[in-house]
Order: C-alpha cells, then sequence, then structure tokens
C-alpha cells in the first residue's frame, strides 16, 4: 500500500481539488458533500493497493479499472459497481509498477 497527503488546491463549484507535491498521483476531485461528510478541511491522505482487503476500512473506499495510458501515468475510472463520488485517477507508471498493479486499483481517501 502506498498512502500520499494531498493539500487543497481550489474549489469548483461542485468539487474541491486536492494535489499531491511531488505529483505522484494527480489532481483528485472530492465533491463538496463527500468533503464534508468525511470532515475533510485542508489535507486528505489517499492510499492505493491492488484490492479493497488492504485497505483501512474507514474514510471513502473505491476500486477503480484502467481507462487509457499516457506517457508516464495511466487514468483510472471509478468501476460501475461503486458509488462513483470521485471519477477519475491519474496515477505514475512507476507506482503502479513498485505495488504491481494490473487493471484494477483499490483507492482510499479519508482525512489525516
Amino acid at each position: 500500500m502506498y498512502s500520499f497527503q494531498m493539500r487543497h488546491h481550489k474549489d469548483t463549484p461542485y468539487k474541491a481539488v486536492f494535489k499531491e507535491a511531488m505529483n505522484r498521483i494527480g489532481r483528485i476531485y472530492v465533491p463538496h458533500e463527500l468533503k464534508n461528510k468525511l470532515g475533510i478541511m485542508y489535507e486528505i491522505i489517499v492510499q492505493i493497493d491492488t484490492d479493497k482487503k488492504y485497505l483501512p476500512m474507514k474514510g471513502y473506499i473505491t476500486t477503480m479499472k484502467l481507462n487509457k495510458e499516457y506517457g508516464n501515468c495511466v487514468r483510472f475510472k471509478e468501476n460501475i459497481t461503486e458509488l462513483g463520488e470521485i471519477g477519475y485517477i491519474y496515477v505514475q507508471r512507476e507506482v503502479l509498477e513498485a505495488l504491481n498493479v494490473n487493471d484494477v486499483l483499490a483507492v482510499r481517501i479519508d482525512t489525516i
């Protein structure tokens, strides 16, 4: 499991945008309703692994499938069976290789 600390970057009318300093994962767009439900203020923790069973059972947990590949990163989209709160996540290839991720990624978002 890898954990990334992300800080509030900006707000859009419907979502709060968080980004990670080293850009190992792309910006996360969290709907204001989910942000309020989780009690998120300025920072979040995003944890990724190959399966939900490896993540702590707290916060927002989802599975995502490979959607599109780019030069140095891969875009994952939330599975149709999930709530669908965050939509997409972009992850650097080196992070995916270190985790040995193929097509499916488990993601957890919570307060720090």
